[in-house]
């Protein structure tokens, strides 16, 4: 298992109870539901946006998450690794091409999914790794939390913690071979 997450921010992803982690601080209460639609909002708010690539061109193309409606996928729309969303166009790809599935699970307000989207995932390295070995899938895990539940199990009973971003290599047939949380590049 791969950890890179210290051990204070571990803790925090955790025992998270409204899926939003400042550091050490979990947000609770009233007020602070307040601030977690504000980031929400500011999270939906950015996501029509193209990044521009590193020569600056904003026309960056779009791959499969464009017409997925999850914020959180939305956000990886255009990612250079050919990212599939949960579901059985990305089980029959890893099955007929016989590679591993290479799943990535975290949710639109986690920093360290945003953190590992900018090192690792907007990466065209990174990317040419992935498109060529595995079948990448994307998931939400506030839109799939039947999903989330499942895989972070499995991290847990492998590792003795978890937190997101979630990663997990599997075969074809969705059985957990691997996992790690955030790492850099």
């Amino acid at each position: 298992m791969i950890n890179f997450i210290p051990s204070t921010v571990r803790a925090c992803l955790r025992s998270t109870s409204v899926s939003v982690c400042i550091r050490s601080k979990t947000l609770r209460a009233r007020s602070d539901r307040k601030r977690l639609v504000r980031v929400r909002t500011m999270a939906s708010s950015s996501i029509e946006t193209p990044k521009p690539d590193a020569e600056g061109n904003p026309d960056k193309k779009k791959n499969r998450l464009a017409s997925e409606k999850s914020p959180y996928l939305l956000q990886h729309q255009y990612n250079p690794v050919d990212w599939y969303p949960w579901g059985e166009e990305a089980f029959k790809k890893a099955k007929d091409e016989n590679k591993p599935i290479f799943l990535s699970v975290g949710y639109s307000t986690c920093h360290w999914c945003h953190v590992m989207e900018r090192e690792s995932f907007e990466n065209d390295e990174v990317a040419k790794l992935l498109n060529d070995n595995f079948v990448a899938i994307k998931l939400d895990r506030e839109e799939r939390p039947d999903v989330d539940s499942v895989y972070m199990t499995y991290i847990q009973a492998t590792s003795g913690q978890g937190g997101w971003p979630m990663s997990v290599f599997m075969t074809p047939d969705l059985v957990g071979r691997n996992d790690a949380v955030y790492g850099s590049p």
